[in-house]
């Protein structure tokens, strides 16, 4: 493996750190962005990992964005303002729970109605479940890579 030299590395390192929010995959995450690598800035923030994870049947249907917004949605009670906090269009965001209510072959969300109280939404104990194994399976397999990038990459941060 020829190792590159230190220009190459530095530039490796800053487009890395140029990653922004992804509206194609809609995952509402973001991440800060350097635009571009700035020879005088003497601080770089450490090279690591990171990974997008899917459940997929013929393609992916639950992943960053849906686990997000059933997040928010079962902390705030309420689908509507889950995806306004995301600015994701409510039509989306029901389009993604049905979606994976589909592939699952389970509910995920209950709606009340209306009324004068106000409706909202609440996980079922099905969603509820699907929400903590997503969280558990991202954190190993962050654990697990993070133990291994060294192996491929520890000398890019030297």
């Amino acid at each position: 493996m020829d190792i590159p030299n230190e220009a190459a590395v530095m530039r490796l390192k800053a487009v890395y750190f140029n990653t922004e929010y992804d509206s194609e995959l809609d995952t509402g995450l973001e991440t800060e962005t350097v635009s571009d690598f700035d020879e005088d800035n003497d601080y770089l923030p450490e090279l690591s990992s990171g990974q997008k994870l899917w459940l997929v049947r013929k393609s992916g249907f639950f992943g960053p964005g849906i686990y997000r917004m059933l997040t928010l949605t079962a902390e705030l009670g309420s689908i509507k303002t889950a995806c306004a906090k995301m600015k994701m269009s409510y039509s989306k965001g029901w389009k993604l729970v049905r979606n994976a209510e589909s592939q699952l072959g389970f509910q995920l969300i209950v709606r009340s109605q209306g009324g004068r109280f106000g409706g909202g939404c609440e996980l079922t104990p099905h969603g509820t479940d699907l929400l903590q194994r997503y969280d558990e399976y991202r954190r190993d397999m962050q654990a697990y890579s993070d133990r291994i990038f060294g192996r491929y990459f520890g000398d890019l941060d030297a």
